[in-house]
């Protein structure tokens, strides 16, 4: 199977040859930066790379220069856009095998393929005529996004994340979803008055599902089980269990009682005895 690695400075169109490629039966990986080339391509060892030339965040002339190839592989297609001019030399110079404009014609890019990988472009083509209606053009994959993150990643849009679900849903109606039934919607509503207000949003209580009694009602104690029952009795048999703590005054009382058993004379006993013994220790030695 050919592998084929992309790094395609543009998101849309990284996404859509990476979807159609793989729906022809290709092997692909794709990045949109070309600084993970290098430790992804280390395992995938593509056949052909595909890369934009230039871009924010893609120098493929630049990579193409830096790739160290086998038996020149892989061969390298870059999409040249109208936003970035380019000469002739810089292409030539760069190495890259072939040059196609972007957005990128798939039907070229099939060709290419096929050529540049040695391989027949009569089956791709047949796959392509059979799922070429499956895709959306760039123009309509850009509307999905609608911001960038601080990597420089899409965020796509709710209606994008709604129309996975509900693709989702055709096979699994666990997914399905209606439109009319957004659980963000009263939420929603709540922070965009208390913005208009210029307060802090103030949501209600939540009602409780127990039963509310009348004040002259009280609400009936829940039937005890066999393990509480024996509890209690084993509790009433042994008697008022002693406290966790101890009592300070009980602590003191004991103090003076065992202070008082023992007189000030068994003190001085046992110092004199001390003090013997350590003379004892340092006495000096008798010359024999």
């Amino acid at each position: 199977m050919l592998r084929v690695f992309l790094v395609i400075d543009d998101y849309n169109e990284l996404i859509y040859l990476e979807a159609l490629l793989k729906k022809l039966g290709l092997d692909v990986e794709g990045v949109q930066n070309q600084k993970k080339y290098a430790d992804m391509s280390l395992g995938f060892n593509p056949h052909i790379l595909i890369t934009s030339a230039r871009g924010k965040k893609v120098d493929g002339l630049q990579l193409t220069q830096s790739l160290y190839r086998k038996r020149g592989l892989p061969k390298v297609i870059a999409l040249k856009s109208s936003e970035y001019a380019i000469n002739t030399d810089d292409f030539r110079d760069s190495g890259v095998d072939e040059i196609l404009d972007s957005p990128v014609n798939p039907r070229k890019l099939i060709l290419t393929i096929a050529n540049l990988g040695g391989i027949d472009e009569a089956p791709l083509l047949e796959k392509y005529a059979k799922i070429k209606g499956q895709f959306h053009n760039s123009d309509e994959a850009q509307a999905y996004v609608a911001s960038y993150d601080e990597n420089g990643q899409p965020v796509e849009t709710l209606e994008k994340v709604r129309q996975n679900i509900e693709t989702m849903a055709k096979d699994d109606p666990v997914f399905s979803l209606d439109k009319n039934d957004d659980p963000f919607r009263e939420t929603s509503k709540i922070f965009e008055q208390a913005e208009a207000a210029g307060m802090q949003p103030q949501f209600p209580l939540q009602q409780s599902s127990e039963t509310t009694l009348e004040p002259h009602q009280t609400k009936p104690a829940p039937e005890k089980t066999e393990r509480e029952e024996k509890y209690e009795k084993w509790a009433a048999k042994l008697g008022p269990l002693p406290p966790k703590h101890f009592v300070r005054d009980r602590v003191l009382d004991f103090n003076k009682k065992i202070r008082a058993d023992n007189p000030v004379e068994d003190f001085e006993e046992i110092e004199d005895e001390r003090k013997t013994f350590v003379k004892a220790l340092f006495r000096p030695k008798k010359n024999g």
